[in-house]
């Protein structure tokens, strides 16, 4: 729902520290030409999961939790094109 989209965290890059700052850096410097697989094929996509690996870094986020958002994403109807199933 778009209460929902609402209440998703976006970091503040103005409240980063330079250590956090230059994790990103290198990682865009690093994959700024790299090419990403379809939506559906996240999981597979070796570009996503450093940036996946950076952002987690950066912000000290749960690795798990953000590998499960990918994963459900890549599962995601809207992005595979086929209905949902358990």
């Amino acid at each position: 729902s778009m209460d929902d989209l609402r209440r998703i965290p976006v970091p503040d890059f103005a409240k980063m520290d330079a250590s956090q700052l230059a994790i990103l850096e290198t990682a865009y410097d690093t994959l700024r030409n790299s090419t990403f697989l379809p939506l559906a094929r996240m999981n597979d996509d070796e570009t996503r999961l450093a940036l996946d690996r950076a952002v987690v870094s950066a912000l000290g986020m749960d690795a798990e939790i953000i590998d499960s958002i990918r994963r459900e994403l890549a599962r995601e109807p809207s992005v595979t094109g086929k209905p949902y199933s358990i």
